[in-house]
């Protein structure tokens, strides 16, 4: 079901979210294992900085999208619904290529729910660690937005394309 793959994606883009700005001040440059170095505060007031938190969710995320392709390919050769599809598009290409448009627009999809989440969080916290927030609502702040999604929803789609070969 859906919310059973976009719950843990959300969960843990708030939870980087929030180990980012938790970390800032006392742990900045440290490893946190699967989260990534801490970020400075400096970091956080960049441009880039209310996106930072969704970058360090991205191995997890990157995860659950491999389990998405993976699993919804196996479970059509499990139950033998991948022979029907066949039957009645004998184009074996454009069936696969149609498939993993189809994940691939999820995976977009989610990833956008995490960005969001990111953001929201990001705008909710910086005040509490009194970091200013000027360099991200400008046109600076947003370009980076777009970049950051750009470049986790694409790392994604690779995650999830794994999956599929993995499948």
């Amino acid at each position: 079901s859906i919310t059973g793959w976009i719950s843990p994606v959300l969960l843990f883009a708030f939870m980087g979210t929030m180990f980012n700005f938790m970390d800032a001040s006392e742990n900045a440059g440290q490893f946190r294992g699967p989260f990534g170095f801490a970020p400075s505060l400096e970091q956080l007031a960049a441009p880039d900085g209310w996106i930072i938190g969704i970058h360090s969710a991205s191995s997890f995320i990157g995860l659950i999208a491999l389990a998405v392709f993976a699993t919804n390919l196996a479970r059509d050769y499990e139950k033998g619904t991948i022979r029907i599809l066949l039957v009645a598009e004998p184009n074996r290409f454009r069936l696969i290529t149609g498939k993993l448009f189809a994940l691939s627009f999820f995976v977009v999809l989610i990833t956008a729910a995490a960005a969001v989440v990111t953001m929201l969080v990001s705008l909710i916290l910086a005040p509490i660690e009194n970091i200013p927030i000027d360099s991200w609502l400008g046109w600076n702040g947003l370009g980076e937005l777009f970049i950051g999604f750009g470049n986790m929803t694409l790392a994604t789609i690779i995650w999830g394309l794994i999956g599929a070969l993995l499948a």
